[in-house]
């Protein structure tokens, strides 16, 4: 399996809200990655995935946990601003950043978080690298 079917098959899982699917397949995409910048992104894609999955799939959310949450998402969006240029695979860093600060609002509102979704390569020929500022829809 190449790279980009391997991106689209953890982007499936992570678009299916199969939280554990999508972290263990873009965690191993981070450890296959041979370049830096495509491992710092599939592990922002596992952490996220990790987030969501005590979110999102905990039938009863604690909301002591938005700030330890938030923290988290915090960290991530500034690690990924700072290490990632502003594309990587073609997919805007800045959306993603911008769709994890929403995240971290919907905590600190209480508002039941929308997961993004990331828009899966291999649809009607499309690669990674094609992808487009509408990378992600929350």
């Amino acid at each position: 399996m190449s790279y980009t079917q391997a991106f689209a098959k953890a982007a499936q899982a992570f678009n299916s809200h199969d939280w554990d699917e999508a972290n263990l397949l873009f965690s191993d995409l981070s450890s296959q990655s041979m370049h830096y910048s495509e491992n710092v992104l599939c592990e922002g894609f596992a952490k996220l995935a990790r987030i969501y999955n005590r979110v999102i799939d905990t039938e009863h959310y604690d909301p002591s946990l938005a700030h330890e949450l938030r923290f988290e998402l915090d960290r991530l969006a500034t690690e990924l601003q700072e290490e990632l240029p502003a594309r990587v695979l073609g997919i805007s860093v800045h959306g993603l950043t911008d769709a994890i600060e929403k995240l971290e609002d919907d905590l600190e509102f209480a508002r039941q978080p929308t997961p993004i979704r990331i828009q899966a390569p291999g649809k009607s020929g499309d690669n990674p690298s094609d992808l487009e500022e509408g990378d992600f829809e929350a």
